[in-house]
């Protein structure tokens, strides 16, 4: 009962009010623990995971817990907050879950992770879970000791602080018991910010050296005489300047091939990595992102599209609708002009009439901007319509030459590919 009161208290004090929880515990767990959590004000929701001890088989255990922790981890994806509780009265168990939850990626720095146990377990096995283990060590966790003291029941919050003025250290954060409740340490908060100075220790750094990010460049003196080598770029500006602000010291790992930078990384030989990464969907199942410092997105560029000698550049000048008219008018002008000539030129004779070669000739002849027969109509009603017909074909005529002579100056390139689904309509991919 006493160790529910006393997560509870944790919570209470350091949780943030929207987050969620998960339960992880052996076959033998502090069943108080599932009603303190659930009754948490402002907890959206409890996952609470039970995994079979088999005292005979540790990688059964191993096996399970392995599972649990995928299962988890996808709840940690879609959770705005998460704090993990792991209880269990064997330090085995905790050993068995860091060493499960680093390889599954569980926990990062933004979930919260409290390990509660008591009976048995001293607090020297405590502080050396807290020293060996990477996700106790090094991410944002506690360890609370429930142990039987002759004055009652008392708690201890542990945790372990990588960085500090005296190096690495366990600390006690707080103390908890029936009578007084929670006692904060003074010069401690729970859940404790690891990284926020690191006092001048050194810290390894694996470069994947990529201009202009990172380049060294030769520098002479004043004088020029001596050279040196210095390193400039903007990944280097941007780590110069966080290993300012949080005070650490920059220790540069020799240059390596892309594969073993991240070597370095997956086994820590390296803390950090200055390097441009992307984010891409292989990446995810490796890396975490918490925030991103330059958001780049991919583009593409192509050539501009060249002109090839078409017969249809002819036809671009004018509109669908205005080649119809004309040819409607080529189709109809002539018959009407026949019609016409004969009917108004009954008295001229039959030689002199205009037969079809001459319309043919004055309406197609016009058109093309072509000199008409010297045989003019004799009719008033014939002039009047060929006259029409010459100013018609002397506007289309010089609209069509004005258009043409304008597409030859400005020519019409084809349309090119701004988009994604542009390119792939075009068939280059």
């Amino acid at each position: 009962m006493e160790a529910g009161e006393a997560v509870e208290a944790v919570l209470r004090a350091a949780s943030l009010p929207q987050c969620s929880h998960i339960l992880i515990t052996d076959d033998n767990p502090q069943r108080t623990l599932h009603q303190k959590l659930g009754a948490l004000g402002g907890s959206w929701g409890l996952t609470v995971f039970e995994v079979a001890m088999d005292p005979r088989d540790s990688n059964s255990t191993k096996t399970h817990l392995s599972r649990i922790v995928r299962h988890a981890r996808r709840l940690r994806l879609l959770a705005r907050c998460l704090t993990v509780v792991v209880a269990s009265d064997d330090p085995a168990f905790f050993a068995a879950f860091a060493e499960s939850s680093d390889t599954g990626r569980l926990v990062v720095w933004t979930t919260r992770l409290l390990a509660v146990t008591g009976g048995s377990v001293m607090a020297s096995d405590v502080k050396q879970l807290l020293r060996q283990h990477w996700t106790l060590s090094m991410m944002n966790a506690m360890f609370l000791v429930l142990s039987a003291t002759p004055g009652g029941v008392r708690c201890g919050v542990y945790t372990h602080l990588p960085y500090s003025p005296v190096g690495a250290q366990v600390v006690r954060l707080a103390s908890w018991t029936p009578a007084r409740g929670l006692v904060l340490n003074a010069r401690h908060k729970l859940f404790p910010d690891k990284y926020d100075n690191f006092h001048g220790s050194p810290l390894n750094m694996t470069v994947f050296p990529f201009s202009p990010y990172w380049m060294d460049v030769e520098r002479s003196d004043s004088t020029g005489g001596a050279t040196t080598m210095t390193r400039t770029g903007r990944d280097y500006t941007i780590l110069e300047t966080v290993a300012a602000a949080l005070n650490f010291t920059i220790n540069i790992l020799p240059y390596g091939v892309w594969d073993e930078v991240m070597f370095r990384l997956e086994q820590r030989v390296a803390l950090l990595s200055p390097i441009k990464l992307a984010i891409m969907p292989h990446l995810l199942e490796i890396y975490d992102f918490t925030f991103l410092i330059e958001p780049a997105t991919l583009g593409f560029s192509m050539a501009k599209p060249t002109l090839k000698p078409r017969w249809q550049s002819l036809y671009y000048p004018l509109k669908d609708e205005v080649w119809a008219s004309i040819l409607a008018a080529l189709l109809l002008v002539p018959i009407v002009l026949l019609l016409v000539s004969y009917a108004g030129e009954q008295w001229v004779p039959t030689d002199r009439r205009l037969g079809a070669w001459p319309v043919a000739e004055v309406v197609l002849g016009s058109m093309l901007a072509q000199t008409i027969p010297t045989r003019l109509p004799g009719s008033t009603s014939t002039r009047l319509l060929v006259a029409t017909w010459l100013v018609f074909a002397f506007i289309v005529g010089k609209a069509y030459r004005g258009n043409l002579t304008a597409f030859l100056t400005v020519p019409k390139y084809p349309a090119r590919p701004e988009t994604l689904k542009q390119l792939i309509a075009t068939g280059a991919l």
